[in-house]
């Protein structure tokens, strides 16, 4: 059985209004009030992408996301959608790493996970 894998990152909500939008200037980042985040639309595609293989194929999907503090919604999506299983990586030392590290973290983690 093959293991379908797809990332998954929590952003903020591109449907809310700009209003709900401020720069943290200090932390020189964007936060939104009021909204709550959602799953990226993108890797929204690509698990639907994943779920019709799994249609088609004896497979099993793992979603996995890193980061601190994510949302539990964002992660129950994936599941609600048809994943078999989640894997979160939380930690604090997560915060504000380039991409680089980012990929390396998640590289080692699918390494984990299997094939």
């Amino acid at each position: 059985m093959a293991n379908i894998i797809v990332c998954m990152k929590q952003v903020l909500d591109p449907e809310a209004p700009v209003s709900t939008y401020q720069v943290d200037a200090e932390a020189k980042r964007v936060v939104q009030r009021g909204v709550p985040p959602v799953l990226n639309p993108y890797d929204e595609n690509a698990l639907e992408a994943a779920l019709r293989i799994k249609d088609t194929q004896m497979s099993k999907i793992t979603a996995i996301s890193m980061g601190r503090s994510l949302s539990k919604a964002v992660a129950r999506k994936a599941l609600a959608a048809g994943a078999d299983q989640m894997v979160l990586l939380e930690d604090s030392a997560f915060e504000g790493l380039d991409s680089w590290a980012t990929a390396l973290i998640l590289a080692a983690a699918i390494k984990k996970i299997g094939k």
